[in-house]
Parts: C-alpha cells; sequence; structure tokens
C-alpha cells in the first residue's frame, strides 16, 4: 500500500537566507533516506516559509522492500555432522538448501528471506535524527536538551496517511496539529492527511510553495507599476530575500517627495533597497520615479496606513542620504586623499594613502606599456579611487558602504574632474560580484586589475591567504574579478610582470616599519622593505599565487561552458597572458569538431609517455637524423615554423592549430617507422629531442596529453 508522508517543522521566524539551502536539504536527505532502505516512493517536494519547513512525499510504500540474504555454508563434499551444525544455526532443514559455486568450490548456501520493517517505524526512528542533524549557517538552542537549530522549534506536523509517527525533539511532540498565518489565521487547526497540506495552509493564509509566492510577488510589483506608468527595477537578489520574508505576500506603491531625485540615482535605490527591501521603479523615459513598492506579509484594512508608515520611514532614510549628500559636497574629492593617511588598511601594510601610491606607481608603469591609455586619466584616477572612503555617506551611511565607486564617481564630478576620470574612479570597484559588469574603459580595467592585485598581494604576503572555506577578506573574490576583467575585456597582461610590479611598489612603499613575513620568501635573499632588487623571487608566494589564480582561471572557463579537459590543455601551457588562455581554449573546442583532432591527441598522448621520467635531452642535431620517417617530421616542422610563429604573434589560434595538423602523419609515420628508445644513447637522445621539440610546438597552444578523447577514462 502506499500513502503520503508529511513533515512539517514549525518555528520562530528563520533568516530569509537560510530558507533555500534548507529547502534543498530536505529533498536531498529525505530521498538519500527512502532510497537507503529501499522504501518506493513518488515525488518529493520541499516547502519553506518564514515560520516552517516542510517536506511531502507521495506514494511512500508502507514497508520496505523484502530482503533476500545468502548464507555460504560447509563445502559440498563436507562431513554430515558440519552440514547438520548448519542448518541447524540457521533453523532450515537440508532439503531447503542450495549448492552455490563460490571461491571455495561448491559449496551449500541458505537463502533467507528478511521482511521489510515498517515504513512507519523507520521514520519514527529517522525522523529525530533527521531533524538534529540540518544544518544552517548560525544555529540556536533554547532549552534543555541543548538541541540546536535555526529558531526554536514550536510545532512538529508528522503524518503518514492518516496516522500520526510519534516521536519527540526538544520537548516538541509530534503531532496532525500545524498554524496558519501569525495574525491571520493564529490559532491551530488540524490536517486529516498530507494531501490537504498545501492547499488548507493556502486557506490559513500561507502560501507554502516559495516559487509560488515569488511568482506571486512578481506578478502584484508589475501591476503596481503599471498604475503609475513606470516599470519596476527587478533586482533578482532583493526578490529572492522579499520571497523568503513573508508567508502571504501583498504589494504596498508608496510615494516619496519628488526633490529626492536630485540625490544620485543609485543612492536613493540603496536607501530603498538595502534599509527598506523596496522595489524602485522608472518612468518612460528610465528615470527614477518618486515611487516605490513594497512587499508586505499580510492584506488587511490597515494597508492605507502600512503605506505611510513605509513612506515615512523611506523619508527619514533619504533625508539621511541628501544630509550627507551635501555634507560631502562641502569638500572637493581630491581634499579627502589627505585623510587616508590617517586609516590603516592592514597591519604592517600601512594605510590607504600607502595603497593609493602603490596602486598610481604600478597603473603608472602600465600606462606606459599599452596604446590606448590615457596615462593622466589613469594616474588621476588612481589617486582619488579611495577618497570616497572618507566621505559622510560611504563612512557613516550604513547601508550607504556598498557605493564605494559609485560616490567616488558622483563626487568626482560634482568637483569638476574630467568624466573620463570619474567613470574611472567608479569602474575600478567593478565586477563587484559573480555577473555584475565589467568596466568599460581601459584606464577603468587596468585600476580595477592593479587595485585588486594589490589587495591580492598584500593579503598573500601577510599571511592571509584564503584556506578551505575561509576567506574573511574576500581575496578569492578579487582574484575572479582580475581574471574576468583580463579575460572578458581582452586585456593582455603578462601576470607574471604583475606581480612583479606590485612586489616592487610594496618595497618602494614609504613606511620603514612595516615588516614582511620572512618565510614567504628565499632566506637567502635577505629582503627588506625598501630594498630595491630588479631580479627579485619570492618563491613560496610565486607558488602560492601560481595555485590560486590556476584555480580562478580554470573556474571561469568552466562557467563560461568550456569542457574540464580542454581547460586543463589550455592552462598545461601556461596562464601568464589569462586573456590568452581563453583564446586558446575556444579555438581547441572548435578544433574537436575535426576529423583528425583524436589522433592528434592521441600522438601527442604518445609523446608525453615517452618523454615521461626522461631527462631534459641536449637540442636534437639534424645531422643525426638516419631514417625517413624523422627527417620527414623534421623537414615538416621546418615548413610550417614561420607561419606558425606568425599566427602565435597574432593570437590567431585556429590557424595554429590548423597549422599543427598538417604535422600528424609525420609523427604517426615516426612512431609506426622508427624505434625512438634504441640502444644507441646518441641517438636515442637525439630522437628523444627530435620528439620534444615537436611537442614543445604543441604546447605553445595546449598540453593536448591531457585531453579525454572517447572511451578514455577521465
Amino acid at each position: 500500500m502506499k500513502k503520503d508522508f508529511l513533515l512539517e517543522i514549525g518555528t520562530e521566524e528563520i533568516p530569509a537566507s537560510y530558507l533555500k539551502p534548507a529547502e534543498i536539504q530536505l529533498r536531498e536527505r529525505m530521498v538519500s533516506f527512502f532510497s537507503d532502505q529501499k522504501v518506493s516512493i513518488g515525488a518529493v517536494s520541499a516547502y519553506s516559509t518564514p515560520r516552517r519547513l516542510a517536506v511531502l512525499v507521495k506514494d511512500v510504500d508502507s514497508k520496505q522492500e523484502e530482503r533476500r540474504i545468502e548464507i555460504l555454508g560447509p563445502s559440498k563434499n563436507a562431513s554430515p555432522k558440519a552440514l547438520e551444525g548448519f542448518t541447524r544455526a540457521h533453523g532450515v532443514s537440508k532439503k531447503n538448501l542450495v549448492v552455490k559455486q563460490s571461491k571455495r568450490g561448491e559449496v551449500y548456501c541458505c537463502i533467507k528471506v528478511e521482511p521489510g520493517r515498517p515504513t512507519i517505524e523507520l521514520l519514527k526512528t529517522f525522523l529525530p535524527e533527521f531533524i538534529q542533524k540540518m544544518d544552517f549557517p548560525k544555529a540556536m538552542w533554547w532549552e534543555k536538551s541543548k538541541l540546536r537549530f535555526a529558531r526554536p522549534i514550536r510545532w512538529l506536523t508528522a503524518l503518514y496517511g492518516e496516522r500520526v509517527i510519534p516521536f519527540n525533539v526538544g520537548g516538541v511532540r509530534a503531532t496532525r496539529k500545524s498554524y496558519g498565518h501569525r495574525f491571520l489565521y493564529p490559532k491551530a487547526f488540524l490536517l486529516k492527511n498530507p494531501d490537504q497540506y498545501v492547499r488548507t495552509l493556502e486557506k490559513k493564509g500561507v502560501i507554502v510553495d516559495r516559487m509560488k509566492r515569488r511568482e506571486k510577488i512578481l506578478k502584484e510589483i508589475e501591476m503596481r507599476a503599471k498604475r503609475v506608468k513606470a516599470k519596476p527595477i527587478l533586482d533578482e537578489e532583493l526578490l529572492e530575500e522579499v520571497t523568503d520574508l513573508v508567508e502571504y505576500p501583498a504589494t504596498i506603491l508608496g510615494r516619496f517627495d519628488p526633490d529626492f531625485l536630485q540625490l544620485p540615482k543609485e543612492v536613493v535605490i540603496t536607501a530603498m533597497r538595502s534599509h527598506q527591501r523596496y522595489f524602485a521603479v522608472t518612468n518612460s523615459q528610465k528615470a527614477l520615479h518618486p515611487y516605490f513598492i513594497a512587499v508586505v506579509n499580510v492584506k488587511n484594512k490597515s494597508m492605507d496606513l502600512i503605506r505611510k508608515g513605509n513612506e515615512a520611514v523611506l523619508s527619514a532614510r533619504l533625508a539621511d542620504a541628501r544630509f550627507y549628500w551635501e555634507e560631502d559636497r562641502r569638500r572637493n574629492l581630491s581634499e579627502m586623499v589627505e585623510g587616508l593617511k590617517g586609516v590603516v588598511w592592514q597591519e604592517n601594510l600601512g594605510t590607504l594613502y600607502d595603497k593609493t601610491q602603490r596602486v598610481m606607481r604600478a597603473a603608472s608603469e602600465l600606462a606606459d606599456q599599452r596604446e590606448g591609455v590615457d596615462r593622466k586619466v589613469l594616474e588621476r584616477a588612481a589617486h582619488l579611487a579611495k577618497a570616497d572612503l572618507l566621505s559622510s555617506m560611504i563612512r557613516d551611511g550604513k547601508e550607504f558602504t556598498r557605493l564605494e565607486g559609485v560616490m567616488g564617481r558622483e563626487y568626482a564630478l560634482a568637483s569638476g574632474e574630467d568624466p573620463r576620470v570619474a567613470q574611472a574612479i567608479f569602474e575600478h570597484t567593478l565586477p563587484r560580484f559573480s555577473g555584475d559588469e565589467l568596466p568599460h574603459s581601459l584606464e577603468g580595467g587596468l585600476l580595477s586589475i592593479v587595485d585588486k592585485m594589490d589587495s591580492i598581494v598584500g593579503s598573500f604576503i601577510n599571511g592571509k591567504v584564503p584556506t578551505g572555506s575561509e576567506d574573511p577578506l574576500g581575496i578569492r573574490r578579487l582574484g575572479n574579478g582580475v581574471v574576468e576583467v583580463l579575460m572578458e575585456k581582452e586585456i593582455h597582461l603578462s601576470l607574471k610582470e604583475l606581480l612583479k610590479k606590485i612586489l616592487d611598489s610594496y618595497y618602494r612603499m614609504e613606511n620603514p616599519d612595516a615588516q614582511l613575513p620572512s618565510d614567504l620568501f628565499e632566506h637567502s635573499l635577505s629582503v627588506k622593505l625598501g630594498t630595491t632588487i630588479p631580479e627579485f623571487e619570492a618563491v613560496q608566494l610565486r607558488n602560492d599565487f601560481h595555485n590560486f589564480f590556476n584555480q580562478r582561471v580554470k573556474g571561469l572557463l568552466l562557467e563560461r561552458g568550456m569542457r574540464y579537459d580542454i581547460a586543463d590543455a589550455v592552462l598545461g601551457s601556461g596562464f601568464d597572458d589569462i586573456a590568452d588562455v581563453k583564446r586558446r581554449g575556444e579555438a581547441l573546442m572548435k578544433l574537436r569538431e575535426s576529423q583528425d583532432f583524436e589522433r592528434v591527441v592521441t600522438g601527442q598522448k604518445r609523446v608525453a609517455n615517452i618523454l615521461r621520467g626522461e631527462p631534459t635531452p641536449p637540442p636534437f642535431e639534424a645531422s643525426l637524423l638516419r631514417e625517413r620517417a624523422e627527417r620527414d617530421l623534421y623537414e615538416a616542422t621546418r615548413g610550417i615554423e614561420k607561419e606558425f610563429s606568425r599566427s602565435l604573434k597574432e593570437r590567431d589560434y585556429d590557424h595554429s592549430l590548423k597549422i599543427l595538423l598538417t604535422l600528424r602523419k609525420p609523427i604517426d609515420d615516426l612512431f609506426d617507422e622508427v624505434m625512438v628508445m634504441v640502444p644507441d644513447e646518441e641517438l636515442r637522445k637525439n630522437r628523444l629531442a627530435l620528439v620534444k621539440f615537436v611537442a614543445g610546438l604543441f604546447n605553445q597552444v595546449a598540453d593536448f596529453s591531457k585531453i579525454v578523447i572517447e572511451g578514455e577514462e577521465g
């Protein structure tokens, strides 16, 4: 027999950010439990609201599947006494035994069928443990059993069909009782069976399906905006958050004083979003409209009063913002730069002013090496980039702290700075998160890269390297930002040279008291702050950086849809020029469609196998090439040399790979006709050198030996 199963965990209000991950846990762990217990089930649905977590499983079998157990006994040729002991021990007669083949030869076997346990008994044991082992970012305990959960548990509903599953967690006993909306339907009600759950809760003012709540919110937001001929600014993150703040969503349309529209657009939107979780709206000209849409948890006769209350709160926040704006505009942005001298950036690494000077120096050197960069714009933007951190808006404005860069741009424009400088100031913070916009100007892109690299290097040399899930300074996010700007904006920079410039800026830093951890550097260098060493090499730091950026680059390539083995192949040939890695990978992805691709890869795998473990041979000598196949391969490489070098220089990797494909037959002929590992040492080394030289041509694009072809293990 099949019946539905329901578990509802009623709680005090759970933080919005906990709900979606909790739903995933509920669904996955419940599916895993029934699978492990060999209990057949139908569809599994998980639900969540601020006051409850629930899982509903359809068509659950009433008991486990029967288990067939085979017990091997004595040999077929064993004595009657041994056989009698076996049958007595297992309560069977000889006629119920079968003969089976085993490692010991033919043996007697007893087959037992173990009946499945009732599902309700399994759940009775499992559910208390299931609830107590749920994971949350932070948990509380509130009674003497020290049960930990996101928030205190107030009721438990557990039904299998019409039967209550009896268990107790944290002093709360499971029943068929549930509760509706805290204000609209505060009294308890009884559920007859799980099938009633969703529709009964909706009648009691609770939409337990979060996607249904989300759709309702979205529909109402768009409807409210149309009433004032506007369009909502749909912030996906905000939409997700408000969905998990309510049980039965309703919306209100509020208005604010149009005079506040004189503030920068981002300031007004931030005041709505961060503090009040309101949605802003725009008019037909895409300018902000003096209206907002709020999502509330109740719809009743007091909606007008609720609207007025929300308008009053927003008005106060916007008045604060206007005060900060007017206060900050009394000073030019350049005047705020001096204040950075009094703000410590990181212990041992100086102040924000020191950071500004380092970034200016490194950015200026980069400007000299790149065409199309206005050095004066870049230097001025670097000088002013961190000044808005000293503004009242950022320093004292609480929710406005996220406007770093935005306010820098606005204050720069208000101070009469070149608009290109203002734009680069804003762009130096981009991207701020995954999926954020990227810098549009080259000056902004370079400043973004240098500023982030300065922060990354500083954290590494200060011993604050991200480990495991710990990354309090957001270094991985900054690294992802550097990689994304370089790759997507196709800015060709040497990562190694960039690292050297940043390190050199640290060593030139005007802060004689700062000390760098010596264990990150070769002790023999005896490097001290303020010393200029052109050939400086920080071995440990370099290795840490290599691994750190390798992970960042590979992660972005995979996110962009590149196969994992192609990503490994192009990274295997180096990623000093990150923009170049993407181009090589894209060319290799196209080459996979070629009929010769698999044979070329197979050939390069043979090359890698031959060279593995062999010492580096001396350069090959053409005069020692005796066999026709090795001479043909040598001539073929000479024939493509100029065109191949030109294609690499022009980064035309589609053409580079087409050229390399012409070497497929000479390489195959070499392996088919020539013994590379001959006894003659001089001849063997020369053939190994030829193979290594050819492999080197391929490795300038990718390490083909890392590519997985069909039928291979990944």
